[in-house]
């Protein structure tokens, strides 16, 4: 998202994100939650979406900040909170064209 008032171009090979490589795990010990309503979110979940909110540029006006700070609370099962709480699926699987460029 381009939070900025100046576009952005984005070029054929430039890094858009970091990547890191991740260990599936078969089973998970601990029990994760799904909101199907509304609810208090514990302190881990209020760390977390507080730890994603300092990551958001300052430029953000207030009100956007304000209604992406809710988006997190409503979907915060929707997040890992640690390294070994990543699931996997084979429900649905995605392509990114790139064109004639390598992905990178």
């Amino acid at each position: 998202m381009n939070v900025s008032t100046q576009p952005i171009s984005l070029k054929s090979g430039m890094p858009l994100a970091n990547l890191w490589p991740v260990e599936v795990v078969d089973q998970i010990d601990n029990q994760r939650s799904t909101y199907t309503e509304k609810k208090e979110l514990c302190n881990e979940d209020e760390a977390l979406v507080e730890n994603m909110m300092h990551r958001v540029d300052g430029s953000l006006p207030e009100s956007a900040s304000l209604a992406l700070s809710e988006i997190l609370k409503d979907h915060i099962n929707v997040f890992s909170k640690s390294e070994n709480d990543l699931g996997r699926t084979d429900i649905i699987t995605h392509r990114i064209e790139t064109g004639n460029a390598k992905p990178v």
